[in-house]
């Protein structure tokens, strides 16, 4: 009956840790850009929404040496502010917009018009409507890197249960 009893109890052990291992999802994501209003790059990040697509929550860059910090929705030319799943990362009709000094811009990919990825300055052109911004030269979204594993603190719950096991097994021989 006491074997029956450990084997529960390892069993029960690993089921444990089988359910509550799993890997953190990467949210991250480097970004640079190339065209008429400068050069720029910085970190974006982001909350999985699921199925490869990713509502931005924060950007932590620069646009020509010049601090860009990321809009909110709607702010700057109907910006979405999401990333979509292709063979690599893009972004959709509404881009994403960003504050940097004091002129707002509208990074988004022309899927209607022109098939490019184009950008908008509110110091020098409209974006309400699609083709309005200028055609970027260069614009990369690198993906996400490999997911991350779960801390090592699983490991140490395995071999708190491990120990307790044993405790107990040691408790029935005696």
């Amino acid at each position: 009956m006491r074997p029956k009893l450990l084997t529960l109890t390892v069993f029960f052990a690993f089921l444990l840790l089988a359910m509550t291992a799993g890997t953190a999802k990467a949210d991250s994501f480097n970004i640079s850009w190339s065209g008429p209003f400068g050069n720029g790059s910085g970190t974006i990040t982001g909350d999985d929404l699921g199925g490869g697509i990713f509502q931005l929550t924060s950007l932590d860059g620069s646009q020509d040496g010049v601090t860009a910090t990321l809009l909110p929705q709607s702010a700057y030319g109907v910006n979405g502010n999401f990333i979509y799943p292709t063979s690599t990362p893009q972004l959709d009709d509404l881009g994403f917009a960003f504050l940097a000094g004091t002129t707002e811009y509208n990074i988004y990919f022309d899927d209607v018009v022109s098939g490019v990825y184009r950008e908008c300055s509110s110091a020098a052109t409209d974006c309400t409507n699609f083709g309005d911004g200028l055609a970027i030269d260069s614009f990369s979204i690198t993906p996400p890197s490999a997911p991350v594993p779960e801390p090592g603190s699983l490991i140490l719950l395995g071999t708190g249960l491990l120990s307790l096991a044993g405790a107990v097994r040691r408790k029935l021989l005696a």
